[in-house]
Order: C-alpha cells, then structure tokens, then sequence
C-alpha cells in the first residue's frame, strides 16, 4: 500500500512519468513499480499511455485516484 501512496504523490507531482522514472525517483525496481501501477490501473488510479518512438509506457494520475491519495493524506494527518 505504501508504494502505491508514493506512486500516487509522485504522479501529482510529475504527470506523464514513465516507469524508469518512477522507479529511480523512488528507490524501487522497475519490477516493483510495473506490478504496482498495473493495480492501479485496474481500479482507475492512473493511465497509462504508449510513447510511439520509443514504445515506453506513461503513466498519468487520474481523477479518482487524486481522490484516493487525499482521503489517504487527511486520513494520516
């Protein structure tokens, strides 16, 4: 879950990242950070969008998951 929060501020904060990015700016593996964003995609947290020249996918935080990382931030403070 923590991971997920992070991918989540990340992406606020840097629209259109793609997965290298996210995982060196967070200390994770690419692994890591693929299965993550992949569960996300599947509830409707992020998007995710394909870079034609260099097929790199671009991940994009969602409506409903800035609404999931505020609950999660008034809910830890």
């Amino acid at each position: 879950m923590l991971l997920r929060i992070e991918v989540l501020r990340y992406l606020r904060e840097v629209p259109d990242a793609p997965t290298t990015e996210l995982a060196r700016a967070l200390g994770r593996s690419q692994p890591a950070i693929g299965m993550s964003v992949l569960r996300m995609l599947r509830v409707g947290l992020v998007t995710r969008a394909v870079d034609e020249r260099d097929l790199r996918y671009y991940y994009t935080l969602t409506s409903k998951g800035r609404a999931r990382l505020e609950y999660f931030e008034r809910r830890d403070t």
